[in-house]
């Protein structure tokens, strides 16, 4: 019956068979899993391009007790004023789903990076595509010595941003040299010998609340208590997720209470001075 419904959907929208499966599957998962969510679509809440995000990011809640609860969420959160971004969208969801199940969200987790891989494809034109997957945190640290040396360089640099990092992401694999492009003589970009050891260090930013930062204390079995945390340079994660990262030996910790000058409410658009000096 599914594959009946798909064929007649896809000869009216003159799309393929499989696209017409995926119309179908977003309108069965509206209909069962996010009926709230299907009314913002409707009234022209929600853009149809956030759809598939929406229903990708609550896969882990289809089938629960609760998935009603996180509809109703999700459609309140559509329901203020303010446009969505794909990052704010995905965001925003993905605060809601960790506070509802973290046992759930950890085992996925562990599950992911048990699976972590890295993989080379064959690409058109002599080129290849390289892939990986990692943790959120060691991605961060990635791409952020990836673009230090690859803005090792000066403006007249012809390659593009994306070619100057393909190039530095081999030179730091190879450990071989990173040197600007340019035709002048005299250019001063220090580039990398690639002797000269590791790169700047990199840190990582993770910000979170109390209740969610209060060590091992509020462990309860193998998942943490708290609200999400946030990735800089990658987006939300689980409660769990932030214990991991502050239970790390090199994690620096600092926080900002209610008491301090800096925690205290500002112009939105300009931070405070004691909030610029605490940053």
């Amino acid at each position: 019956m599914t594959t009946h419904c798909a064929a007649r959907i896809s000869a009216v929208l003159s799309v393929s068979q499989g696209a017409g499966e995926g119309i179908l599957t977003r309108a069965v998962a509206l209909r069962d899993r996010l009926p709230r969510v299907a009314e913002c679509l409707r009234d022209g809440l929600i853009a149809p391009k956030h759809i598939h995000t929406v229903i990708t990011r609550t896969d882990l809640v289809d089938g629960t007790t609760y998935a009603r609860e996180v509809d109703t969420e999700i459609a309140a959160a559509l329901q203020r004023r303010g446009s969505w971004s794909d990052t704010r969208m995905r965001d925003m969801i993905d605060r809601i789903v960790y506070r509802h199940d973290p046992d759930a969200v950890r085992e996925r987790r562990v599950l992911a990076e048990k699976n972590r891989s890295f993989w080379i494809d064959a690409g058109p034109d002599g080129m290849a595509y390289l892939g990986a997957t990692m943790t959120a945190e060691n991605a961060v640290v990635v791409a952020a010595a990836v673009e230090e040396l690859a803005g090792r360089v000066c403006r007249k640099d012809p390659r593009s941003k994306g070619a100057r990092s393909s190039d530095a992401l081999f030179a730091l694999a190879t450990r071989t040299s990173y040197e600007c492009q340019c035709d002048d003589p005299d250019c001063s970009a220090p580039g990398w010998t690639g002797e000269d050891g590791l790169l700047t260090s990199v840190i990582v930013h993770v910000v979170t609340d109390t209740t969610t930062i209060a060590d091992s204390t509020t462990m309860t079995g193998d998942t943490a208590d708290g609200n999400p945390g946030f990735l800089v340079g990658h987006g939300v994660i689980s409660p769990d997720h932030v214990a991991d990262l502050a239970d790390r030996a090199d994690a620096v910790i600092r926080p900002v209470s209610t008491t301090n000058p800096a925690s205290q409410p500002a112009d939105p658009y300009r931070p405070s001075s004691a909030l610029d000096t605490f940053v």
